[in-house]
């Protein structure tokens, strides 16, 4: 009971925190300064709790098969997809400024960490590099 305490008090206090940082934004920035403050804390948000889910999942056997099959392409096809964006950023498609890119190397270093940080085997040293994947399509 004292640790979940301790973790909703560290909650509480973390999005007041959140909310102070927030509001100063505002103050000093303007509402777009605000926006782009929320939207990056809340990128890092569900970029945290997505890798938690991700690393509790790769502990199951079946998911982590998968995953070690998956991985190495989706994270070939992320980098594809981010070259083609900046490229059409980069020749003056304006509408293309509003389309997000992948993190890949924000999650890459996210889940080395909880990894490192809990124990586990990284998938990506079993896996083979993005190159690899890209020598035989």
């Amino acid at each position: 009971a004292k640790q979940v305490a301790s973790r909703v008090h560290g909650a509480i206090e973390t999005a007041a925190q959140k909310m102070k940082e927030l509001i100063h934004q505002a103050q000093v920035g303007g509402p777009s300064a605000a926006a782009r403050y929320a939207a990056e804390e809340s990128k890092n948000v569900v970029l945290d709790q997505s890798v938690k889910v991700w690393c509790k999942l790769d502990q199951l056997p079946p998911f982590h098969v998968v995953a070690e099959l998956t991985v190495p392409t989706a994270a070939h096809l992320s980098e594809k997809y981010n070259r083609l964006i900046t490229d059409l950023r980069g020749k003056g498609h304006s509408l293309f400024n509003y389309v997000p890119l992948v993190p890949s190397e924000e999650i890459a270093k996210a889940v080395k960490q909880y990894k490192g940080a809990n124990g586990q085997r990284d998938v990506s040293e079993a896996s083979p590099p993005a190159e690899e994947v890209d020598a035989s399509q």
